[in-house]
């Protein structure tokens, strides 16, 4: 590949080094940004230029908007925008990052003409003129003052503006997070009371085992700006990495080759954790191979005659919405589709739901697995399709058909 730089073209080179490391193979939840990769080379080379070294030194100057990667607006994912470039669009759910503000004099001011100082007579009498003023000069002279004020004004009408559009993209939900700074109000100051944000950084505090989470939040009522407050332990950084790690371990298991304990370690050794995580590794495979030997869907993991399995495959229904599933096992005769939950009280992680919301996330956990039914039944046409929701820490399975 070395050699061939400056005889192959810049896109067939990159597209060489792909087809040698097999790069969409090894990497598969990293196809958009491969072909993003590429998309930008053919943006390059349509200017006219073709030289490797130019193309390293544009990959640092061409900022965030060149390797933007625009995500089809049917997938459920996160998108990450600034507020300019969210105008116009709108969204289920709205995480808006507000830093405090203040405003900076700018270093010169224009005056074009168009602010009168009370005589009816344009200030700059139909010219331009460039002033440089401070807040002492302002207050100093009522021709300044003005010029300088309008300018301040304007700004002001700009921010406000930004931040109307910012708590208007939200279709349902919206939440504030406020990073103040000393001497900076705006926008903290129009929010008012109820709007609450640490002016320092909160201490950085080690993940113990007696750390396993915030307690649940008193009572208390609503701000105009707030939510009440979230139980969902599921938002607790440690119960989601469990959740991951968990579904990497299964998606490692093709088939049982001797003890659950030998075949959960095995998997276990193929993702090779870091040192940090090895002892979580080992503290969920222990809990896989409890709750799952000898379950109801122990079978499906050993082997049979005709029997292919897939992990962790993306599908698409006819409307061309992606689906991942955690474990499809084909037979002969049937296709059973096993989805895995995590959590030890509640569906999803939601530890502390009452009765009522755990239904409500068992019943959103039916849908998905129906729709992943209807989709395999499309694929497999003639086989019986059931679906199994798996709550492996809470022993709980449930078939759907």
């Amino acid at each position: 590949m070395f050699k061939a730089v400056g005889f192959y073209p810049l896109y067939d080179l990159v597209v060489s080094i792909y087809r040698a490391f097999d790069l969409f193979r090894r990497f598969p939840g990293e196809e958009a940004a491969l072909a993003k990769f590429l998309e930008t080379i053919k943006n390059f080379e349509g200017r006219g230029r073709n030289d490797l070294r130019e193309f390293l030194d544009f990959t640092g100057a061409a900022g965030g908007e060149g390797w933007t990667i625009d995500v089809p607006s049917e997938i459920d994912a996160i998108k990450i925008m600034t507020i300019h470039k969210a105008k116009g669009l709108g969204f289920p759910v709205v995480l808006l990052l507000l830093y405090g503000e203040k405003w900076i004099a700018p270093d010169f001011y224009i005056d074009a003409g168009e602010e009168d100082d009370g005589s009816g007579t344009p200030g700059a009498e139909g010219g331009i003129r460039v002033y440089k003023i401070n807040k002492a000069l302002a207050e100093a002279d009522d021709r300044l003052k003005t010029i300088y004020e309008s300018v301040k004004r304007k700004d002001e009408v700009n921010r406000l503006n930004t931040l109307y559009v910012a708590l208007t993209r939200a279709e349902a939900e919206l939440y504030v997070i406020g990073v103040k700074s000393p001497g900076a109000r705006f926008p903290f100051d129009l929010l008012g009371e109820p709007f609450v944000s640490a002016e320092t950084k909160p201490p950085v505090r080690r993940r113990t085992k007696e750390f396993q989470g915030r307690p649940a939040p008193a009572e208390r009522s609503a701000g105009p700006f707030e939510l009440p407050p979230n139980l969902r332990d599921s938002l607790n950084y440690r119960n989601r990495r469990r959740g991951e790690l968990a579904h990497r371990i299964l998606a490692g298991l093709e088939f049982m080759t001797g003890s659950w304990e030998e075949a959960l370690a095995a998997a276990v050794n193929t993702v090779r954790p870091a040192d940090a995580e090895a002892g979580l590794y080992a503290e969920i495979a222990e809990t896989l191979a409890r709750n799952l030997g000898g379950s109801p869907i122990a079978g499906f993991f050993g082997p049979r005659p005709g029997r292919r399995v897939m992990r962790e495959l993306t599908f698409c229904d006819a409307q061309g919405r992606a689906f991942r599933m955690d474990r499809v096992v084909i037979d002969p005769d049937a296709v059973h589709i096993i989805d895995y939950k995590t959590g030890a009280d509640g569906a999803g992680g939601f530890g502390s739901a009452d009765n009522g919301v755990r239904a409500r996330l068992e019943e959103s956990d039916r849908e998905q697995v129906r729709a992943y039914i209807r989709i395999v039944r499309d694929i497999f046409p003639g086989r019986a399709v059931r679906g199994i929701l798996a709550y492996v820490d809470r022993r709980k399975w449930e078939t759907l058909e």
